[in-house]
């Protein structure tokens, strides 16, 4: 079975060395460019209840039972919600406790899943909090608040973040060097290394799209190392969340505009990839 490994959103930020910008041939390297792919609609996750319509699902993780969990927040200054999904869409609870005690959750938080623990990083409290996959809290502890890090997930007994300092004082140009850190912090906070420093030009890459009425909208499809992999045509209502293999999570809305996630199947026109 051929890999997607991932789509190309509408604008993507990419970080690579300015020496590292690479000529693309007008053809990718798949063997059957422009084909159309079609999407089948597996489970979707509506909102249940006035208290749990989505208000800007931004992040979604599966665990190894296959449970939805859904950050879900627009803005600082709105309540967000943590919501954990059964495999078939239905609603098993929300982890999110808003307030600055033990456990709780200012609005602003990221979250990664290493079973059978929940690790919350609380970014405006900077503090991470423990949860089991109940939802019952386990602990927590204060984070360095000297660092603005950003939660990339779990490594054996570590978390793994990445800290971005940026230079200080007046740029003098649109384009500058940009430190980023990988940070090794231990699931009991007592252990921290900054792993790997790497410094980068900062580029934003905004993909072109061409929208044809019988073959959809066409997508690129690059790697890592800006390699044109792949273009094909294929229908996203929405925005996506998180592909997933053969799959992928799109978060759309309705005619009175409240969201809702459907997962997909990925299949092109012969079947599935």
């Amino acid at each position: 079975m051929k890999k997607l490994s991932f789509l190309l959103f509408f604008i993507i930020i990419i970080s690579v060395h300015a020496q590292q910008i690479r000529d693309n041939p007008k053809t990718p390297l798949h063997k059957n460019p422009g084909r159309i792919l079609k999407l089948k609609e597996v489970m979707r996750i509506n909102g249940d209840g006035e208290n749990y319509y989505f208000i800007g699902a931004n992040r979604l993780q599966i665990d190894s039972s296959e449970n939805i969990y859904i950050r879900d927040f627009w803005s600082t200054y709105q309540r967000a919600n943590f919501l954990v999904f059964s495999p078939d869409g239905q609603f098993l609870r929300d982890l999110y406790r808003q307030g600055e005690g033990p456990g709780e959750i200012q609005s602003a938080f990221d979250f990664t899943i290493s079973e059978p623990n929940i690790f919350v990083y609380d970014s405006m409290k900077r503090k991470m909090i423990i949860l089991k996959n109940d939802g019952n809290f386990m602990n927590e502890f204060k984070m360095n608040p000297d660092s603005s890090l950003g939660l990339l997930g779990t490594f054996k007994d570590w978390l793994i973040f990445m800290r971005e300092d940026k230079p200080h004082g007046v740029k003098t140009s649109r384009l500058y060097d940009k430190k980023n850190v990988i940070v090794y912090i231990s699931k009991n906070g007592e252990q921290k290394k900054d792993f790997y420093t790497f410094i980068n030009q900062e580029f934003l890459w905004v993909k072109t799209s061409i929208k044809d009425e019988k073959k959809e909208s066409l997508f690129d499809l690059f790697d890592s190392k800006g390699q044109f992999q792949d273009s094909f045509f294929i229908n996203i209502k929405g925005r996506i969340v998180r592909i997933d293999k053969d799959f992928v999570y799109i978060s759309e809305k309705d005619e009175d505009l409240l969201q809702f996630i459907v997962k997909y199947e990925i299949l092109d026109s012969k079947g599935v990839l």
